[in-house]
């Protein structure tokens, strides 16, 4: 069970992280803008304007790769508060399910038994364990998008300033 710093601490971790996605992502885009307006059609295998025109594709890439990864943030996150719901919805009915006689479901408003407050409770669990394998299984995607955004990025970002340097020397 977290504490209420603990959740806290998270939240602003992860606000500061997608802040922190948003920024990078944009600012890619707008250096594969600024840096594209004057591309030209490069002549050569080995030239400078093709080494730009590598770098700009691999920070488009980049560029992707962060927008997929926000895309996934916002799918653990959706799908985090739901098995957090369904989590807290299950409890209230094992609550229930413990006291003897009937009891009323004060989200719903549905009166039930404790065999019927077990049955629901074990039927929402159920719900909420295969959001777990879903969010277990966008997780490691979030992880690979991250780290392919950094390499293109950095590869994409050498290439085109080598490039720019290319053609001052």
């Amino acid at each position: 069970m977290s504490t209420t710093r603990s959740d806290r601490i998270y939240e602003l971790w992860f606000d500061a992280d997608c802040k922190f996605e948003y920024y990078l992502t944009g600012l890619t885009f707008t250096v594969i803008a600024y840096w594209g307006k004057g591309l030209k059609t490069p002549h050569a295998i080995l030239s400078p304007e093709t080494a730009t025109a590598l770098g700009l594709s691999l920070l488009l890439v980049s560029a992707i790769f962060g927008l997929r990864r926000m895309e996934r943030s916002i799918q653990v996150v959706r799908l985090n508060s739901r098995a957090l719901y369904l989590s807290e919805k299950a409890a209230g009915y094992e609550s229930a399910s413990a006291r003897p006689g009937l009891s009323k479901d004060m989200v719903s408003g549905i009166v039930v038994s404790p065999h019927e407050a077990s049955q629901r409770a074990s039927q929402i669990r159920n719900k909420s364990y295969a959001l777990d394998k879903a969010i277990e299984k966008l997780t490691p995607q979030g992880k690979y998008l991250y780290r392919w955004r950094n390499r293109t990025l950095i590869v994409g970002l050498t290439l085109t300033l080598a490039s720019h340097l290319w053609t001052r020397g």
